[in-house]
Parts: structure tokens; C-alpha cells; sequence
């Protein structure tokens, strides 16, 4: 439906421009557009293929597992599930010593925090399956174009507002976060960058799929001049100017994890073609557009300073991510059964940070909002009863996406693969940080996992 691949397309672009959704007043918002973008799909956007109902299941089952952590329990259960509960508690709220150490409490150390997660976690779901009926329908091309457009603005205005006010959003928005750094309409860049890795990798793969549907066949025994007509008319080129746009931007970023995740995203996509037959002419226009972006990319880089920054990050201070981790692993501990509650590392880790870093520049200590470790930060606020549900979801997930890719043989499997791409960059650079917290890039996720995923009307 026309209608629904708008108005997906609107949400996503539109929850990144409101920097990235990262503020609790626009949750009711993203919710509530997820669930109309859904519902215009009718009642397809509700059936579900047979061998998708394991990946659906999964999803449930962490649904769940979140929404217990609200449950009301009383004190001994509660006492029983997470020990180091009251513990935490008493050390966090003055006024702890007031309550009866019997009464009715959630697992969650904060109930609001770990609501608005849910929240977030219902728009993402309802967002993919938006995405599997408007992708059933043919709406692919169409949403990787308006996708990959949007990214070439954003990256845009992301470079211009680096130059001209670096210290602020659209130039005018002063984020609250204490040493925050600003790029383009969200407040983290490495969160920007994870958002520019998907959305890059699908164009990447839609820029492959336009040249082997053009030039496969045709340019055997052609001249020079016939196969750069086609590929002209292609509309490749449009693609491959706006991944090194967004892999210019990455490296204007400086975003070590960034730069990791982008060559992660460009060795599937090597891998994935080294398994297909290639006329040599079309494997030489391919190399050409991915070296021009590449040489693009390298360019608009200061490479002496990333390199500077791969240095340091191979340092030993007490301030890298090392510390933020080794003060992480009590928290595992405590609370390995139930975790702390989704969406309350921040709360929690004021009960249990030791070291105090200081910015010198603004004079204030750093607390630690986010583990900068996606898998650390769900073992925390989870513990085995995220984890678990978490993990299966993820199986259900490769399993589905194996056998996509297997029964593909279109030019769509090109557009799959780069979806996974930019969701295996992802999750590389989700050892260094925690990008998907940022509701733009969880919302784009989820369509990134729809495309991986998604079967076309009539195939059963």
C-alpha cells in the first residue's frame, strides 16, 4: 500500500529529525506512529508466514519478560528473584528505610525507566511488522531510495552544523547532556553513525542490484560507451553517491566503532558476492564505485587524527571503556537472575560507580549513563530473564535470515544482503556502545531485519 510505505518512511525519517527520539516526551509520539503505520496495512500487517512464528514467538517472550519486570511482587518474592534489590535501593533513595520491607515492589529499580523501554519495544515490533506488509507489496525500492536520500541530507547537515556550530543541534538546541558531542540531529554521534551503517549498507546492496539487473546479460561482447549508458540508466550511480556520502560522514565523525562497523558491512557484502557468478565487466564497474566511495570517504577523513584515535583507544586510562566495563560486572552479578530493570543502567550504576573522571574542560565529574557494551548493558538490566529471550530472538532471527537468502534469486537478495550488512555492522559496534537504545536506530533496525526477512505475496 502507497499509504503505509509513506508513512513508514515518515517515522523513520521523522524520529530521527527528533533528535533521534531520544527525549521520554517523544515515546507516546513514536508508539503511536508505529501503530498507525501498522494499521494502515489492514489485516495483513497481522498474518504471520508459518516459518516466521519462531522470530515472532521470541519477540513475544521478551515482550514479556520486560513487562514482568513491572509486576507489583511482594517483598519476600521480590527478595527471593533479585537479593541485591533492597540493597540498591537503600543506597539510592533516602527514604528507603521508611518502607516495609514487605511490601509490594516491581523487579524493576525504576519502573518509569523500564516502561518507557516497553513502550519502545512495542514500537519497534509493530514497526516491523509495518515493514513485512509494505515489503510483501513491493515497496522496497522505493523505501531504500527515500532512505538513502534522507541520509545524504542528514549527513549533510551534519558536516555543515560540525562547522558552523558544533556544539549544537540544528544550530540552536544545547543538548543537557554534560560533555555531550552533537552530530547532525542526535546527540550522540556513534548513535548517528550506527543509523548511517544501516542505511548505507542497504543502498550499498541496492546499487549492486540495479547493475546486475542492467548489465548481467547485455554488456557481453558491448563497448565501453554502451555499458556506461546502461549503467547510467541504471540509477546505480545515485545509490553509490549516497553510500559514500554516509561513509564520508563516518569517517568525518571519527567514530572508531563507526569505522570498525563500516568495514564489517563492506566484508559481508564482499563476502556475499565472492559466492556469485560475475561477468568481468560488471565486477570492474562494481570495483570502481565502491573505490571512488571508499576514496571519498578517505578524503573527507582527517586520517591522521583517526588514526591518533585508535591510538589512544589502545591506551590505558582510567577513564576508556575498560572502567565503565569492570564497574559494569557487579552489577551482573547482583542481579544476574531479573537484572535491574530495562532502560535502568544509569540509575543503577550510581549505586555502584567508583571511579569519578573528570572533564577538565567543564569542570564535572563523568557519571556513567551507558555500559558503552549493548550485551553488558541487557546482562545488567536483565539479567537471564532478558538475556534468554534476547538470545532466542536472535537465533529465530539468523535462522529466518538463512533461509531468505537461500530461497532468494532476484535481485531483492542483493537489497537482503546489504540489509544484514548494516545489522552485523551494527552489532560489531555494539561492543563499544549501545546504539539501538536511540529509538531511530532501533525503529530502522527493525525495517533492516523486515527486508532481511520479508516474503513476497503469493510465495507460501
Amino acid at each position: 500500500m502507497p499509504v503505509q510505505r509513506l508513512a513508514l518512511a515518515a517515522l523513520l525519517a521523522g524520529t530521527l529529525a527528533a533528535f533521534g527520539g531520544i527525549y521520554p516526551w517523544a515515546t507516546p509520539f513514536i508508539l503511536a506512529a508505529a501503530a498507525i503505520v501498522c494499521a494502515l496495512g489492514g489485516a495483513e500487517s497481522w498474518r504471520v508466514a508459518p516459518d516466521t512464528r519462531g522470530l515472532h514467538l521470541a519477540f513475544g517472550w521478551l515482550v514479556a519478560a520486560v513487562a514482568l519486570q513491572l509486576l507489583p511482587l511482594p517483598g519476600l518474592v521480590r527478595g527471593w528473584l533479585s537479593p541485591a534489590a533492597d540493597t540498591l535501593t537503600a543506597r539510592l533513595r533516602v527514604d528507603a528505610l521508611l518502607h516495609d520491607a514487605g511490601e509490594m515492589a516491581a523487579l524493576s529499580i525504576d519502573p518509569r525507566a523500564t516502561l518507557h523501554a516497553l513502550a519502545l519495544l512495542l514500537a519497534v515490533g509493530l514497526t516491523y511488522r509495518a515493514a513485512l506488509t509494505v515489503f510483501a507489496g513491493g515497496g522496497l525500492r522505493q523505501l531504500t531510495r527515500i532512505l538513502a536520500w534522507t541520509g545524504v541530507v542528514v549527513a549533510g547537515v551534519a558536516i555543515v552544523q560540525r562547522a558552523v556550530s558544533p556544539g549544537r543541534i540544528y544550530g540552536y538546541w544545547v543538548p543537557d547532556d554534560i560533555g555531550a558531542q552533537p552530530f547532525g540531529p542526535v546527540v550522540n554521534r556513534n548513535h548517528l553513525v550506527a543509523w548511517f551503517l544501516m542505511a548505507s549498507a542497504l543502498a550499498c546492496g541496492y546499487m549492486v542490484a540495479r547493475l546486475r539487473t542492467r548489465l548481467d546479460g547485455p554488456v557481453v561482447g558491448a563497448s565501453w560507451r554502451h555499458v556506461l549508458r546502461r549503467v547510467l540508466d541504471s540509477g546505480a550511480p545515485s545509490m553509490a553517491l549516497a553510500w559514500a556520502v554516509m561513509a564520508a560522514t563516518i569517517t568525518v565523525s571519527r567514530s572508531r566503532s563507526g569505522l570498525i562497523g563500516l568495514a564489517v558491512a563492506v566484508a559481508v557484502l564482499w563476502r556475499g558476492g565472492a559466492t556469485r557468478d560475475w561477468h568481468p565487466r560488471l565486477a570492474t564497474v562494481v570495483a570502481l564505485l565502491l573505490s571512488a566511495g571508499i576514496g571519498l570517504a578517505l578524503l573527507a577523513g582527517d586520517v591522521p587524527a583517526i588514526t591518533s584515535r585508535f591510538a589512544a583507544g589502545l591506551g590505558g586510562a582510567e577513564t576508556d571503556r575498560t572502567a565503565i566495563w569492570r564497574e559494569t560486572l557487579p552489577i551482573v552479578s547482583d542481579f544476574r537472575l531479573t537484572g535491574t530493570g530495562a532502560g535502568t543502567f544509569g540509575m543503577a550504576m550510581a549505586g555502584y560507580q567508583q571511579t569519578l573522571p573528570v572533564f577538565s574542560h567543564l569542570d564535572s565529574v563523568v557519571r556513567f549513563n551507558h555500559a558503552h557494551n549493548h550485551y553488558l548493558q541487557v546482562a545488567a538490566e536483565g539479567g537471564l530473564w532478558l538475556a534468554l529471550p534476547a538470545l532466542a530472538l536472535l537465533v529465530a532471527f539468523g535462522r529466518l535470515a538463512r533461509t531468505r537468502m537461500r530461497q532468494e534469486r532476484g535481485e531483492a537478495l542483493w537489497l537482503r544482503l546489504g540489509a544484514f550488512a548494516g545489522l552485523m555492522a551494527v552489532a560489531v559496534q555494539s561492543l563499544w556502545e549501545i546504539p539501538v537504545t536511540m529509538p531511530a536506530n532501533a525503529l530502522l533496525a527493525a525495517t533492516m531485519a523486515a527486508v532481511v526477512t520479508y516474503r513476497r505475496n503469493g510465495h507460501e
